[in-house]
């Protein structure tokens, strides 16, 4: 870029010097008044012959526009040009006389008006439009004869014919001014017409890769399918998302996020083959257009190579990273008989293969519609479900082994949609996350446990605590604390009362601002379970930064325990990490009474599963409480001991 402005600022001096240097010839060479002679001779004649030249060529480019041949780029170049010769017609020196010629005045006048008269209409004329072209052309072509006549007139006519005379007896030498305007004039077009060719490749590419860019694939697209069609071969569409893009970006800088951007550029261009072209859709995203493909497999083939250069080490300033990618690929018209929708279908394979962990490339599926279909009619009907009440929640509780007494209780989300039946709470959470809904629906969640605790208080019910999970969105993008704050002070519920739940995962996605926002929690007096513990991969230190009260073990380690031989180190391990941090240890997901006698041998005293319960509905949770409240325990632990089965009181 800084060498192309050089080279222009270069050059539009170059014309001007030549136009300089002509004009010192002819004044040494004449006096003043001969110097003016030749320059308004030459000069006016020169700029009559343009005007009539630029008027043939933008009459010409009009008829091509409007049959569908011809940019309307150029006709607007043309429009330009033949507006500045009538500019160096009606002012300067130069061609004063010429101007001063019978109907000169008023034929550039009348030429003006009718230019401005049209000029929306040429601004706005799209290829084919050839009625519009033909009335544009018609109001120019009695124009035609009479700059004819003028530009005739201006270099035969009897004053033009006496200048001459006069000319060429003061010296023959005025040759050299005429050559350096006509050079520098058309320097000046020249230069003109480069810089529309620069400006239309601007447009059409990305600056920081020089790749063709959104734009430019629109219109390739289509072209290229038509191409497909006619050859009866196929057309291959792959678009790529880079993973963690944002991080390298918020970690190591802008600028070697723009280095990753233009390595990953250069690695695609060197994988595709001589008729196929990679584009920078926007941000992080790709897209690779193959052509002449005749076989589905090919298109596989380069997926899977695109995403191994891909993830080649890559040296940014001095730091190394291991880069990866999601691609998907859709391939015309075998998924679809439309290049637009082709583009749709990869868009949806790469969503799937982001979701999909481990795999780096899919191709399109017809069953991903289904998938986006429900999901986008899942995410309009949630807002509704969550505005209208039509959620549930149910409840399970959580039990002290030795005495079979009810502790704690955790609210889950339930929703019985009328098309789709049951939707898990992880898809209602997913989706809830995706479409921008994290907010409300935790909110909901929150607020109808306080509603529900007050309802217990109202009705003289022994309360305990209930446990609410927040979301990763809700934890990492929305200000949890001030929500939280004002739907206590609603509902008036007990802060003590209320648990929040975060996954450990969840707590992982801001090492630093995690203790923060715990600490801010805390200090509304709420409690705060870890929850899934053992999945993720926090550190002791990053634990001992979180405010926590309570670690829930993660069901899939005491499924473990059901395997032979049992191997209880795991548990064992994150129950003395409990213990050295003062916290309440609660394992889930307990099904037999041999989980019970396993944990308690650890040293874990609480737990929940559907050996004590399943999620019930608050009617039901509401007896459970009652009878305990009676002074008996719904779960007797001499039954638990004796290995007999639990039965859930009626």
């Amino acid at each position: 870029m800084p060498g192309y402005r050089v080279l222009r600022t270069v050059t539009l001096l170059c014309v001007v010097v030549v136009f300089a240097a002509s004009t010192l010839v002819s004044y040494r060479r004449h006096v003043e008044t001969s110097q003016l002679l030749t320059v308004t001779q030459k000069g006016g004649g020169w700029a009559s012959s343009e005007l009539e030249f630029e008027l043939l060529r933008f009459m010409h480019i009009l008829e091509s526009v409007g049959l569908g041949r011809g940019a309307p780029d150029e006709l607007v170049l043309r429009f330009d040009l033949l507006w500045s010769r009538i500019d160096v017609l009606r002012e300067g020196a130069e061609t004063s006389e010429v101007r001063e010629m019978a109907g000169a005045q008023l034929l550039l006048d009348e030429l003006q008006a009718m230019l401005r008269r049209i000029e929306p209409r040429v601004l706005s004329l799209t290829q084919g439009d050839t009625a519009t072209a033909d009335q544009l052309v018609d109001s120019l072509i009695p124009f035609e004869k009479r700059v004819r006549a003028f530009n005739v007139a201006s270099f035969n006519g009897p004053d033009a014919q006496n200048r001459i005379r006069r000319v060429f007896e003061l010296n023959r030498l005025v040759s050299i001014s005429i050559v350096g305007l006509v050079l520098s004039g058309t320097l000046l077009i020249l230069m003109l017409i480069r810089e529309s060719s620069r400006s239309r490749h601007q447009s059409l590419h990305d600056e920081l890769t020089g790749l063709p860019n959104r734009k430019f694939i629109n219109q390739h697209l289509t072209a290229a399918a038509k191409a497909a069609s006619r050859a009866g071969s196929l057309l291959g569409v792959h678009v790529i998302d880079l993973n963690n893009f944002k991080e390298i970006n918020d970690t190591l800088g802008h600028n070697c996020g723009d280095q990753m951007l233009q390595q990953v550029a250069a690695r695609l261009s060197g994988c595709i083959g001589p008729h196929d072209t990679v584009a920078r859709l926007g941000g992080d995203e790709f897209l690779v257009i193959q052509e002449r493909v005749k076989h589905a497999d090919s298109c596989t083939r380069l997926s899977r190579l695109l995403c191994e250069q891909i993830g080649h080490e890559m040296l940014l300033d001095g730091t190394r990273i291991y880069p990866s990618a999601s691609l998907g690929v859709s391939i015309y018209p075998v998924d679809a008989d439309s290049v637009a929708q082709v583009q749709i279908n990869a868009d949806l394979a790469m969503y799937r293969a982001k979701r999909d962990s481990g795999v780096s490339y899919r191709r399109f599926e017809p069953e991903m519609n289904e998938v986006i279909q429900r999901a986008n009619t899942l995410a309009r009907e949630l807002k509704e479900a969550i505005q209208d009440n039509q959620l549930v929640l149910h409840y399970q509780p959580v039990v002290e082994f030795e005495s079979g007494r009810i502790v704690s209780i955790e609210a889950l989300l339930r929703w019985h949609h009328p098309r789709y039946g049951y939707v898990s709470p992880v898809e209602v959470v997913t989706i809830a996350e995706q479409y921008g809904l994290a907010l409300e629906l935790n909110e909901w969640v929150i607020r109808q446990v306080c509603l529900q605790y007050r309802h217990w208080v109202a009705e003289g019910v022994e309360t305990v605590c209930v446990a609410v999970n927040i979301s990763p969105s809700m934890y990492a993008l929305h200000d949890l604390e001030a929500s939280l704050t004002q739907i206590l002070e609603d509902t008036a519920m007990s802060a003590e009362h209320l648990i929040i739940e975060v996954t450990e995962d969840t707590t992982m996605r801001d090492i630093e601002s995690s203790p923060d926002t715990l600490h801010k929690l805390k200090a509304l007096g709420v409690q705060i379970a870890l929850d899934d513990f053992g999945t993720g991969y926090s550190s002791l230190n990053h634990l001992k930064r979180l405010p926590v009260d309570k670690l829930k073990i993660d069901r899939s380690f005491i499924q473990d325990l059901n395997i032979s031989p049992k191997d209880p180190r795991i548990i064992r391990s994150i129950i003395g990490l409990a213990e050295s941090l003062d916290l309440q240890i609660i394992a889930e997901g307990i099904e037999f009474v041999q989980n019970v006698d396993d944990l308690v041998a650890e040293g874990c005293l609480l737990g929940q599963g559907f050996l004590f319960s399943k999620a019930v509905d608050s009617a039901r949770i509401t007896e459970m409480l009652r009878s305990q409240q009676q002074g008996i325990p719904l779960f007797q632990a001499a039954e638990i001991r004796a290995g007999m089965a639990i039965v859930q009181r009626a």
